[in-house]
């Protein structure tokens, strides 16, 4: 009896088991090439473990605009649901590496709204040397570039016009302090949370505890008229097993037709 209830709990653990090990997806637009894979001594990168994240960014392309596309009210309400955000992005890092992957919608609301929506994309990646994070973006041949380089405990404010999502998304910051603090869990992560309230306002989410300890979360700011940022995680796993690939810098990413 206790031989056949030990076989039975080891096979309900199996799919949890195989859960833990399933490698995270890649970003799902993008295709991807090595020149060297059909190189007989060519061996894929090992996985790594580390984070992989999901989110949004922006403002809807459509803030301000009393005009969707040209359509029926069911077409204009699919559009305007897809634009609640203008990018989408997929985020991968280590403790010493990091990639960002982003999708950004434009709406044309002078066509049909079948034909109305474009999206154009973009990569960065960053590195950690000595408490640096130096951020590069990638063009279309996979070529660096480099943006920046900065502490690791640097962060951008919201308003000076130099927010480097990259490069705050692999910081690691103090947590927000004062009275208009308080407990959170985006993406299901324990976060401290703080700002500035009034007609210009702003709020972040740091998270506060575990390997994520430091990281955003969660940021967004504006005035008393309308949302001007945002910047926040719907998925994310601090222990993710990372699909090699996405750190080999003689990969190219290409955007999918």
């Amino acid at each position: 009896m206790l031989a056949r209830l030990s076989l039975a709990l080891a096979l309900l653990a199996l799919p949890a088991v195989a859960a833990r090990a399933q490698t995270a997806p890649l970003p799902p637009h993008w295709s991807h090439a090595h020149h060297d894979e059909d190189e007989e001594d060519y061996r894929l990168p090992a996985p790594l473990r580390g984070i992989a994240g999901h989110g949004f960014s922006g403002v809807s392309p459509l803030e301000g605009s009393n005009v969707v596309c040209k359509g029926n009210e069911a077409e204009q309400a699919r559009i305007l649901a897809l634009a609640e955000n203008d990018t989408e992005f997929w985020f991968y890092a280590t403790a010493h590496q990091a990639v960002l992957f982003r999708r950004t919608l434009s709406v044309d609301t002078e066509k049909p709204c079948g034909q109305a929506l474009s999206w154009t994309s973009d990569i960065s990646r960053a590195f950690v040397a000595d408490g640096l994070v130096q951020s590069f973006s990638v063009d279309a041949e996979g070529r660096l570039e480099v943006v920046a380089g900065r502490p690791i405990r640097d962060s951008d404010g919201l308003y000076s016009g130099a927010f480097n999502p990259i490069h705050n998304l692999l910081a690691r910051t103090g947590l927000p302090s004062g009275k208009r603090t308080s407990s959170q869990r985006i993406a299901g992560i324990p976060a401290r949370c703080g700002g500035m309230s009034g007609l210009v306002w702003h709020s972040s989410c740091i998270a506060s505890t575990g390997p994520l300890r430091g990281m955003l979360l969660k940021t967004e700011g504006g005035d008393d008229e309308r949302m001007m940022f945002y910047l926040a995680f719907d998925r994310i796993d601090p222990n993710a097993r990372l699909d090699g690939r996405l750190f080999e810098l003689e990969r190219e990413w290409t955007e999918k037709e």
